[in-house]
Formats: C-alpha cells, structure tokens, sequence
C-alpha cells in the first residue's frame, strides 16, 4: 500500500508539473499575441483612414489635376517606349487632353490612334480612370490611372506607418 500511495503521488506531481507547463505555455502565447493584435488592429485602422482621405483627395481632383498624376506614373515608362509605335486608350478622360499629355511624355514615340478604351479593356485591366498604352504589335502594355498613383503613395508610406506604429 505504501508503494502504491507513494507511486499514486509521484503520478499525481508528474501530471500537476505537465498542466502548469500548459497553462504557462498558453499564458505566455496569449500574452505574445494581444500586442501583435493590437498593432495589427492599429494598422488597419489608420489604412482605413489612408484610404478614405485618398479616395476623398482623388475625387475632389479637377480633370487637369487627375492628368498630372498621371502623368507621373506615365514618365516611368519613358524607357520602354521610346520611338516605338504606341497605341493610346483611356478611360474617363477627355481625348484631346489625353492626346496632349501622352506627346508631351513620349514626343520620340509615333502615336499610332488614340482612343477610348472598351468597356472589355477597362474590365480586364480595372482601369477606371486613366490611359493604357500598348506597342503596335501589342507585346506590351503600360497602364498608368490613379488607382494606381494610390497604390504607390500607399506603398512609399506604408514603411513610414510601420515605423510610427510599430517601432519596426
């Protein structure tokens, strides 16, 4: 009886020593989790409100403006469509401002047609306002609209936010 009560207790302190080293490995795992959900909650957050303030800012854009934006996403094709035989489509934009601002861009380049792109070509491509410009043969496109200003504004601050956020 003494070895079986003695046995019993040994069995008992193993089982007692097994829990407490659960409950302090999940004590320990939610402690390390809340702070990372907090950032994460806190990132979200101000992502929300980057992107409202953007989207308000875009909208509120005169068309002048708009194409200025766009403009600059367009000089980052420079390279790859000097003196090359482009055609132009857009998307929301009036076609002469268009016409102005791509010469103006590419003047090496022989604009091939301007046109307004089809509702196809602005589905496939989720261009909602902006211009996409494609060799003659049709190998390449260059999208440049200001959905895509704003992914770039986004990703140029989202290491400052990280930073101011999380220290990281």
């Amino acid at each position: 009886k003494a070895k079986a009560k003695e046995k019993i207790a040994k069995l008992e302190a193993e089982q007692n020593n097994i829990y407490l080293a659960k409950a302090q490995e999940y004590k320990n795992d939610v402690f390390v989790r809340l702070p990372l959900k907090k950032f994460k909650e806190r990132i979200e957050y101000v992502e929300h409100l980057f992107n409202s303030a953007s989207e308000k800012y875009f909208a509120s854009l005169d068309v002048n403006s708009k194409l200025f934006v766009i403009k600059t996403v367009l000089k980052k094709y420079k390279q790859v469509l000097q003196e090359s035989a482009i055609v132009v489509k857009f998307a929301d934009l009036p076609k002469e401002k268009v016409a102005r601002l791509v010469s103006s861009v590419f003047p090496e380049s022989n604009i091939k047609e301007i046109r307004e792109a089809t509702v196809e070509e602005v589905r496939r491509s989720s261009l909602k306002q902006g211009v996409i410009i494609e060799d003659e043969m049709q190998t390449f496109s260059c999208k440049a609209s200001l959905e895509s200003a704003k992914n770039e504004l986004f990703d140029k601050m989202k290491s400052e936010l990280c930073y101011d956020l999380c220290g990281l």
